[in-house]
């Protein structure tokens, strides 16, 4: 792999040409300037390797003593059998270019930085620069000490005491390598250098992988229990049910089948259930008894269902499958939970005519627009309906559906024990339709222990 190049202080370079673009730094010697072009050779893929991934070594010096011995190094690095890809920073770029454009990327992003320790480099600010910016990464930098020059650096000048005071690699080399080029050893010390920094990341790379590996193998093996867990839970449910199911189901009458399930630690799946009903074949009564219903809409399906109990279950958070029911004429929610919204949803079913409504947040409008649009409605139990309150309005509404059940020979179960009276000046008269509701023939309950200043006297 070739050597990109860069850009170096435009002072130590030698004055532009009348002819030279201005701002174009011109080489001072010819032989130097086709050196580096042959250094810079490389193929398009090689081009963005260097870019996406980094250089393998970025050569720092002195333009004024030390570029051929820089230029003479790069060569060497890239005729190795491994190929190394080296940054050689050089005059070729334009004088207006800055590290921070070009070289910086190149410098963080390159393993090993070789500084080319020469007695100018004391006067070079971008040396300084580069390896400042290089030092800043973390990494160890490789100064290769021409002539013991490495330690009157030191001494000329704090800053670069400082960097060259820290851990980093030595190499050797002589005066006379400046101009014949890096010795055999000096090569090899370079060359070795990565190498082992490579072995050092490759281990660290193996650990990495070998981390994130038992970590995918953990989550997967998680997974895959949860995944297990889940489907033994799913057949456990269905084992459950289809036993239970068929314990209740009555071989005498399997035109009729009545289902209960009580008080069961299982959750009741309703799509598993569904299913279990269309096997069982006519199912007309289901009770779901303090129960955890899951996926409630699927028993919009059980179609032949007339009767419905979902007392004290929870998991009811929607009432629409009922309107999928067209025999239903018996719904029991007692103490599920349901509130007003829920509650709208029955209101298009019209075929209703057995409703228990008890220990419920629900509001006297809507069993108002309950009873105007279920006529037949014959039994409505209200039995502690926190939000129910006894108004003129809901008793016109109770006694006017009361007497159309009368007009055809049919009468009114009322529960209204637990509620409240919207208006206390009301008691008087609500007492009195009540008991002509009882004197009527219909069932009728009502609080007997609220006091007679409120209600009257007694219970019905």
């Amino acid at each position: 792999m070739a050597a990109a190049t860069s850009e170096s202080d435009s002072t130590e370079t030698g004055p532009p040409s009348s002819g030279s673009p201005v701002g174009q730094l011109v080489p001072v010697d010819p032989k130097f300037s086709a050196a580096v072009a042959d250094v810079k050779k490389r193929t398009f893929l090689e081009a963005w390797e260097d870019f996406l991934y980094g250089y393998d070594f970025f050569i720092s010096y002195r333009w004024d003593d030390g570029r051929n011995y820089a230029v003479a190094l790069a060569q060497a690095l890239q005729q190795l059998p491994e190929g190394f890809s080296v940054f050689l920073d050089s005059s070729e770029y334009a004088a207006g270019d800055s590290l921070s454009r070009l070289g910086n990327r190149a410098v963080r992003k390159t393993s090993r930085l070789v500084l080319v320790a020469t007695a100018g480099v004391v006067d070079s600010e971008h040396v300084k620069r580069e390896l400042n910016v290089f030092q800043s990464t973390g990494r160890r930098i490789l100064v290769i000490d021409i002539d013991g020059s490495a330690d009157a650096l030191r001494a000329a000048d704090a800053d670069l005491n400082r960097i060259l005071s820290q851990d980093n690699l030595m190499v050797c080399d002589s005066a006379e390598s400046l101009t014949a080029g890096p010795s055999s050893d000096a090569i090899d010390a370079v060359r070795q250098s990565l190498l082992t920094e490579l072995k050092r990341r490759q281990r660290q790379r193996a650990i990495r992988w070998a981390f994130v590996t038992l970590t995918v193998l953990t989550m997967a093996v998680l997974t895959a229990g949860t995944l297990a867990k889940r489907y033994y839970d799913h057949w456990a449910a269905r084992q459950f049910l289809t036993e239970q199911l068929h314990a209740e189901f009555d071989e005498t009458n399997p035109a009729a089948t009545k289902i209960r399930i009580d008080r069961q630690q299982q959750t009741i799946d309703g799509k598993l259930l569904a299913e279990s009903c269309d096997q069982l074949g006519r199912v007309v009564q289901l009770d779901l008894l303090d129960q955890q219903i899951q996926d409630i809409a699927d028993l919009g399906r059980v179609s032949s269902l007339t009767y419905l109990n979902l007392l004290g279950s929870t998991g009811v958070d929607s009432l629409s499958f009922v309107s999928q029911l067209p025999n239903l004429n018996s719904l029991m929610l007692n103490d599920t939970g349901i509130q007003d919204e829920q509650l709208r949803q029955l209101r298009s079913t019209g075929g209703l005519e057995n409703l228990i409504l008890s220990n419920n947040d629900i509001s006297s409008s809507e069993i108002g627009r309950l009873l105007t649009e279920n006529p037949d409605m014959i039994m409505l139990l209200l039995y502690k309906c926190r939000n129910v309150q006894v108004s003129r309005s809901l008793m016109t509404t109770l006694t006017s559906h009361a007497r159309n059940l009368k007009a055809t020979q049919r009468l009114l179960k009322l529960d209204l024990q637990g509620t409240a009276l919207a208006a206390p000046e009301d008691a008087a008269w609500i007492r009195s339709q009540l008991q002509q509701l009882a004197d009527q023939g219909h069932d009728v309950l009502y609080d007997s222990d609220v006091p007679e200043s409120q209600t009257g006297s007694g219970g019905v």
